[in-house]
């Protein structure tokens, strides 16, 4: 069974990801359809040095928000 990783391209996933990388990995960013920003590019770079495939999963700001009120449902816990 693969491991996969949420890669942002940020300090703490890229480390995860180098600790990983040589156990039949994969990673997955996820990117808002509406914001633009830099965590795809930086993903990409990651997982181009590591050699961990990336996948791309592409949300929108609607779904991000319905994610965490399902979350916070869950967690029975409304303090952010």
């Amino acid at each position: 069974m693969k491991k996969i990783i949420s890669l942002s391209g940020g300090l703490d996933s890229s480390i995860i990801g180098h600790f990983i990388k040589n156990r039949n990995s994969n990673s997955l960013v996820i990117i808002t359809e509406d914001f633009l920003g830099v965590d795809l590019t930086y993903a990409q770079v990651i997982s181009k040095h590591l050699n961990i495939p990336l996948e791309i999963c592409y949300v929108s700001i609607e779904q991000i928000l319905d994610g965490i009120k399902n979350t916070i449902k869950i967690l029975k816990n409304h303090q952010i």
